[in-house]
């Protein structure tokens, strides 16, 4: 188990391979905002990578082209808000990437829409022109709580 973020880019065209070289310069902008709470930092056009700095959770790898599943347990740890950022900045600028995140489904009485430190990034990346749009697609009940599960997916 562990608190986690997903993504998936099923297509990868032209369209996502520019959005990615678009979106560099500005992820290289999060990464340093956030030097205090990260380590071993790569941002090229082969690879977004980089690790928590108290190594208590996984790596973040984002490899461009690779149309596949992956993931990331962050366990909220302090780098959890710079991957939420990637991951929105990426989703604003390559079509196909599809996010997801155990953030995305919480109880429906909580003060934010998102859980974690989503509502942060969401907030967080207005000043690179990145707009999110947050939709409620599910509500269930599970024993006493009533849960509700979010679409999130970012635009320029």
């Amino acid at each position: 188990m562990g608190y986690t973020h997903y993504w998936n880019c099923r297509t990868f065209d032209e369209t996502d391979e520019n959005g990615y070289r678009e979106a560099l310069p500005i992820i290289r902008k999060i990464l340093e905002e956030h030097k205090d709470n990260i380590k071993n930092i790569e941002a090229s056009e082969d690879v977004i990578a980089f690790d928590e700095i108290r190594e208590c959770a996984e790596t973040f790898v984002f490899e461009p082209g690779v149309a596949d599943f992956k993931f990331c347990k962050t366990y909220r740890e302090p780098y959890d808000l710079a991957v939420c950022k990637v991951l929105l900045v990426l989703n604003a600028y390559m079509p196909h990437l599809e996010i997801r995140s155990d953030g995305f489904f919480h109880e429906a009485e909580a003060d934010t829409q998102l859980d974690g430190t989503w509502d942060d990034a969401v907030e967080a990346v207005k000043k690179y022109g990145v707009k999110v749009t947050i939709t409620k697609t599910e509500e269930r009940r599970l024993r006493k709580r009533t849960m509700v599960q979010y679409e999130v997916k970012a635009s320029l």
